[in-house]
């Protein structure tokens, strides 16, 4: 496997491999075809914005995965802090150390910037996700809370 900067050829896969972020239980009042919707228009943006900070997960010519990077300021710290925007692994590659990988270039993309700090999202329902994390030493920061009202 290696790791390499994204090409014009990876758009399909990026894209393919983008709808399954949505592969989530989601609180009640997300509508699932609007989350659809705003994934693909988050991943059309990404592709148009920031593409030379989008890194794509390789084997024998095929896309497996990919992380996108991305520099941010923190509000409370007033410094900034190195992003992970998107990761995704295919479902066939899940296991196989891919997102490992992924991670470790994310840790090195940073270090090349002299910044500090990763951070990340995560939906809360997506336990496996947040289990990866914390293994790789992540821990919770700002919890976002929802209620949906009557």
């Amino acid at each position: 496997m290696r790791i390499r900067s994204y090409m014009k050829k990876d758009k399909g896969s990026f894209l393919r491999l983008s709808n399954r972020l949505t592969n989530v239980d989601f609180p009640q009042y997300r509508d699932r075809e609007i989350m659809d919707i705003k994934q693909k228009q988050l991943a059309l943006k990404s592709l148009e914005n920031n593409k030379d900070n989008i890194f794509i997960a390789e084997v024998e010519g095929e896309c497996i995965g990919f992380i996108e990077m991305k520099e941010k300021h923190d509000f409370f710290s007033d410094k900034i802090h190195a992003y992970v925007a998107t990761l995704v692994v295919d479902k066939q590659a899940e296991g196989k150390g891919v997102a490992k990988r992924l991670m470790k270039h994310a840790e090195e993309w940073a270090v090349q910037r002299d910044i500090p700090v990763l951070t990340l999202d995560v939906f809360a329902s997506n336990n496996r996700a947040r289990q990866f994390y914390q293994h790789l030493n992540f821990e919770e920061d700002v919890i976002k809370m929802t209620k949906e009202l009557s």
